[in-house]
């Protein structure tokens, strides 16, 4: 009897870009891209993988449930992911090594959208629920019950824009709910609210770090009204900035 070939799935779809109409709709449920013969390539993106760009235009939605990748075990996006107004994100359950739900080199929303990070887990890398180099957030990001080595809820290098973001029982080894690169920077003018996150070594609900010889170049900026609310926050200080000497 013939052994069954090895499984090479590579996702749901795979597009140079991949554009949402308003008022539209896309699910993806159950996708991986994990297959042992596949290519580096073919390990992104269980649900989706962008060569390009991702955007939603107004009123648009999209879900990705229990997906999984080597990288971006729901979506992974080359350039960038942009939300359009009034549109709405959703991972839930989905798996990585590094971006559990969402793996994109910049993340852009506009004002009165949201995104929803839920039971995402970079299993041994960064960014549970997103792993990003830039991200402007104007609209509410909500983070619960995401974890990875780092960054339980999000891993990025620059934080920018000034709308809300929650973090709910998240958790990692270091930043239980954001990990800034070295070298990042942090100027976000909207809400940020720790609850109940944790970290194994430091950091439970924020850490930024430098790397060994690197100056300490992360920079928190306080806008004119800013809140950042750090609640039952474990292991470590709520909030580390670590730089070297």
């Amino acid at each position: 009897m013939q052994k069954p070939p090895p499984t090479t799935s590579r996702g749901g779809v795979w597009t140079q870009n991949f554009t949402q109409g308003p008022q539209s709709s896309a699910s993806f449920r159950g996708c991986s891209a994990r297959g042992k013969r596949q290519s580096a390539k073919e390990h992104r993106g269980g649900g989706l993988l962008v060569a390009k760009s991702y955007r939603q235009d107004a009123g648009s939605s999209a879900l990705f449930e229990t997906c999984s990748a080597k990288v971006g075990g729901g979506a992974s996006v080359k350039d960038f992911s942009q939300e359009g107004p009034q549109s709405c994100v959703n991972f839930t359950g989905c798996r990585a090594t590094d971006g559990g739900g969402l793996v994109a080199e910049s993340y852009h929303q506009a004002i009165g959208t949201s995104a929803d990070f839920e039971n995402c887990t970079a299993e041994r890398g960064e960014g549970g629920g997103l792993y990003t180099t830039m991200l402007d957030g104007r609209g509410s990001m909500h983070f619960r019950a995401c974890g990875a080595r780092a960054g339980g809820g999000l891993s990025t290098s620059e934080l920018d824009g000034n709308g809300s973001m929650r973090f709910e029982t998240c958790r990692a080894e270091a930043g239980g709910g954001i990990n800034v690169r070295p070298g990042g920077r942090v100027q976000h003018g909207g809400s940020l609210e720790f609850q109940a996150c944790n970290a194994s070594f430091t950091g439970g609900g924020l850490y930024s770090s430098a790397g060994p010889g690197e100056p300490y170049t992360s920079e928190f900026v306080s806008p004119a009204a800013p809140e950042t609310l750090f609640e039952d926050v474990k292991f470590g200080a709520a909030l580390k900035a670590h730089g070297t000497s």
